[in-house]
């Protein structure tokens, strides 16, 4: 059988027409893998599966990223849950919410009936907070982008100043010592076994239930 004409196909293939018009596709010799084929298309893919993983990583940071309270009301949900682990909590999540108040500088205030209850800004100025979320945004905090140079000074992902900022644009002040406060603050503290401090800062602008 005598081919006369042929035709390259991607791949390494080429194919051979003989006398009789019929066609076979032979194999070609020392082929270079990376030219032409299915490499050519392989290529664009890859890009593309890197860009799609990029994006859900993205988009998975921002849904696990602690988010700072826009509203009283999540200031409320917070607390709530607050008073659950001093009151009903496992001994984990009580020892968690004492050392808040033992730790904590500035605190926002709810008064219910002649009741007075403090929570500490770090824990009430990010939404939807619990002793998990807040541990786990504790150890994972990164400086936000653009501020790495500064070190401690940056603001960081998880951090007590820009809650405190969250509250002050919500209450309307901001957390400054008051002496009839702080002996609210000590009898609240001392209810837990605390000694309290006159050095802490509240928000004035007390919620009320």
């Amino acid at each position: 059988m005598r081919y006369h004409k042929y035709k390259h196909k991607p791949g390494g293939y080429y194919v051979k027409r003989n006398r009789f018009g019929k066609y076979s596709t032979i194999q070609e010799k020392n082929v270079n893998p990376f030219v032409g084929g299915c490499f050519g298309c392989l290529l664009p893919c890859l890009f593309i599966l890197a860009f799609v993983i990029a994006l859900i990583i993205t988009l998975i940071y921002e849904e696990i990223k602690m988010k700072l309270v826009e509203n009283v009301n999540e200031i409320i949900e917070n607390a709530k849950r607050f008073d659950n682990y001093i009151k009903n909590g496992k001994s984990a999540e009580r020892e968690f919410a004492i050392n808040c108040v033992a730790l904590g500088k500035c605190f926002v205030v709810i008064k219910e009936n002649d009741d007075y209850r403090f929570y500490p800004s770090k824990y009430i100025g990010y939404s939807n907070n619990s002793s998990s979320s807040y541990t786990d945004a504790y150890y994972d905090a990164q400086a936000l982008e653009g501020e790495e140079k500064y070190g401690d000074a940056a603001n960081y992902t998880f951090d007590g100043r820009m809650s405190i900022k969250a509250i002050n644009k919500i209450r309307g002040c901001v957390c400054e010592k008051d002496c009839e406060l702080s002996e609210k603050f000590i009898e609240y503290c001392n209810s837990m076994g605390l000694k309290g401090s006159y050095k802490r800062k509240f928000w004035k602008n007390i919620i009320e239930l």
